[in-house]
């Protein structure tokens, strides 16, 4: 069995024709192009008929290999980001890739690995990892890569815009630089920011949006006067004392008041971002809405784009998200919350796709079996603290407020104080017989979550009180293979002559270590 190591795109000065990877070479004659880098643990030729055909690879691959991918975080499981984190080390002792330390910059570059028989075609070889390169580390002797996963390509802005504080939508000298905000699905009492104050006209998200169903000042709602086409329509237009006006297609509103002294905090309720002419408002809609409009992913091109279908099918819960004016909040951060709330994540499959998960009890089709042939030990893990021991009760909030205020105005009715007064309302599903089996009784909170409506807030707490209402464990298994192609999610069959495994049991497999020294770890929960 072999590796291969295909680095791509490295920018940079080098010499020599474009097709091939020349080492060394005087400084003065140097060409602009790309490098690409061909290498594995033994040397090689592709065939004519593969892609790339009749490439040579270099023999410098070392038995160095070590990639970790989990969505085991913090004190939960399966809720944010897959992580997938490695390294590669390459023999540098002849002087091959010193050429990297001084003309080159690799860093967010491509890189493939795969494995495979040289014997057959390189495009049966499988996938281990198509990912970045985040650091390198190079001397006399070898050069060690440190690499990311595709997920990598989430740590951008998700907001790519900023204000240029030119004046009009541009906004003024305070807002100069900041990034403008983002809004999704249905937002209870949002601020927008104040970006032409002559009109006291805000900004409620960087495109169109879908309506705006209630303004307030200090908490006093306003009437609505008309929607206009463009932002200079709705400025010139005549309003009366008491009402706003709105420009959907661009994401503005207006409001009108006797003074400037007697604006006070202005918020509104609204249903956000409607690129296209399509509101995202599900969970799976609203993270794809931000990876294909602020970051270099191609949808569908980059996405499992099945994936994202499914779980529109799973969860087709209304959400809200608002991404605030001046916020450097990355994409990577808002889908790992998004995902987080509805108890699933988003992550990096081997082939570099982006796909999207909700976490379950294992079951279905195994996608692998194990026993004591290739199993060297199992051992336990601790469960996560919110899930050690298993929660009688689970809460989950819907209904964010997301201004929380108590400066209102005295015409501000009680019920609506006592809204505004909280940021969340939690549904919550619980079991007494699982109280009295794991005294004294331990609760479930999830409180960073964006459902619009209490019953789907309820649903997905009677979902996790299932899920993990109940003794689970981590399972632990350091296999006798050198590596493997699971995936974060997938389920496992194993048996095993200990703890509750000899008669077998399916296993979801929540993190997976591969190294080509110490062989593959992986630990599933069931």
């Amino acid at each position: 069995m072999y590796l291969g190591f295909d680095a791509i795109g490295f920018a940079g000065l080098s010499e020599g024709p474009e097709d091939r990877l020349v080492l060394g070479g005087d400084s003065e004659a140097l060409l602009d192009w790309e490098v690409r880098i061909y290498a594995a643990t033994h040397e090689l030729i592709t065939r004519v008929t593969d892609e790339p055909p009749d490439q040579p690879f270099l023999g410098t691959l070392e038995k160095a290999f070590r990639l970790d991918r989990s969505i085991v975080g913090g004190d939960r499981i399966g809720e944010a980001i897959t992580i997938g984190l490695g390294e590669v080390r390459l023999t540098n002792s002849e002087g091959n890739y010193d050429f990297l330390a001084v003309d080159h910059t690799p860093l967010g570059k491509r890189v493939v690995i795969k494995m495979g028989d040289r014997r057959q075609p390189y495009a049966t070889w499988k996938t281990l990892l198509a990912g970045f390169m985040t650091d390198l580390q190079i001397d006399r002797d070898s050069i060690t890569f440190r690499l990311r996963d595709a997920g990598y390509q989430l740590e951008v802005p998700a907001s790519p815009s900023v204000y240029a504080g030119t004046g009009g939508t541009e906004g003024g000298g305070d807002l100069a630089s900041k990034r403008k905000p983002r809004c999704f699905g249905w937002l209870n009492n949002w601020t927008p920011p104040l970006v032409i104050p002559s009109a006291l006209a805000f900004q409620l998200n960087d495109g169109p949006i879908h309506q705006v169903s209630k303004v307030y000042v200090r908490g006093v709602a306003l009437d609505l006067a008309a929607d206009y086409p463009d932002v200079v329509a709705m400025n010139a237009a005549s309003l009366a004392v008491g009402e706003y006006a709105t420009c959907l297609a661009a994401g503005w509103m207006r409001v009108a008041v006797a003074n400037d002294t007697e604006l006070g905090e202005v918020t509104c309720d609204f249903a956000g971002d409607k690129a296209g002419g399509v509101l995202a408002q599900t969970s799976a809609d609203v993270v794809r809405r931000l990876i294909s409009s602020a970051t270099v992913l191609i949808d569908p091109d980059d996405l499992v784009d099945t994936s994202f279908d499914a779980l529109n099918e799973r969860q087709p819960a209304p959400i809200g998200y608002g991404i605030a004016a001046g916020s450097d909040e990355t994409v990577a951060r808002a889908v790992a919350r998004i995902m987080a709330a509805i108890g699933g994540w988003c992550g990096a499959k081997r082939s570099g796709k982006l796909e999207v998960r909700v976490f379950d009890a294992p079951a279905g089709t195994s996608t692998g079996s194990y026993g004591r042939d290739n199993i060297r030990d199992v051992k336990l893990a601790p469960m996560p603290s919110d899930l050690s021991p298993p929660p009688w009760r689970v809460r989950v909030g819907f209904a964010r407020n997301w201004t929380v205020q108590t400066n209102l105005a005295g015409s501000v009715s009680e019920e609506r104080r006592a809204f505004l007064e909280e940021e969340m309302r939690f549904a919550a599903a619980e079991s007494e017989s699982i109280r009295v089996d794991f005294p004294p009784g331990h609760e479930l909170l999830a409180a960073d979550t964006f459902f619009r409506d209490q019953a789907d807030a309820a649903a997905e707490a009677s979902r996790r009180l299932a899920l993990y209402g109940t003794a689970r464990a981590l399972y632990v298994l350091p296999l006798a293979e050198p590596l493997c192609t699971h995936e974060p999610g997938q389920v496992i069959d194993v048996t095993f002559p200990r703890f509750d495994l000899a008669s077998g049991k399916l296993l979801r497999i929540v993190k997976l270590t591969e190294d080509d020294a110490d062989g593959v770890e992986i630990t599933a929960f069931g």
